[in-house]
């Protein structure tokens, strides 16, 4: 494959040609040959996003918002056996997801100098709400504020790399 130019415009529009990669599951030796269509995984940010939507309409169910936050976490990897998350239950996000609901005002917004220090904020927050023995990783962090906000990307191995590769970031 030629290497990509990626840079701010074009960071998205990549992402989701690689998102569309995931749903085809006709090769018998595909990872997602076993994937009902219709039910893919990566569906799991959409329904947590949804969700997280009521925090702009009502008064939100913390407990409701909670579950589907875990779920996608679940579904994301976040909840594997080496992780502090694998020994909690889904309430163990409650006062994340109640901070998370005073910084609605950065529901899909691009990181820039109005917003960075409301998202730094929220990233401190979240590494210290779990407790002083639990040590939320940059990625689990980053995963929570995808899945509800949608104002960073999840910084995963792959997109680090790729950031990194690129000169989009220089250390994380």
């Amino acid at each position: 494959r030629e290497p990509v130019d990626l840079n701010g415009d074009n960071f998205i529009e990549y992402g989701l040609k690689f998102d569309e990669s995931f749903t085809k599951n006709d090769d018998p030796k595909s990872p997602n040959y076993h994937v009902i269509p219709g039910h893919e995984r990566e569906k799991s940010w959409n329904y947590c996003y949804e969700v997280f939507e009521t925090i702009n309409n009502s008064v939100p169910n913390i407990d409701y918002l909670c579950l589907h936050l875990a779920f996608y976490l679940a579904s994301w990897g976040m909840y594997r056996g080496s992780t502090f998350l694998f020994r909690n239950d889904y309430k163990v996000h409650k006062e994340v997801v109640e901070e998370i609901i005073k910084y609605k005002h950065l529901r899909g917004q691009i990181p820039s100098e109005e917003n960075i220090d409301d998202i730094m904020e929220l990233i401190e927050f979240i590494k210290k709400a779990y407790g002083e023995h639990n040590k939320p990783t940059k990625t689990l962090i980053t995963k929570i504020i995808l899945g509800t906000l949608s104002c960073v990307p999840a910084y995963d191995t792959y997109v680090v790399r790729t950031m990194t590769k690129y000169n989009l970031i220089s250390d994380l």
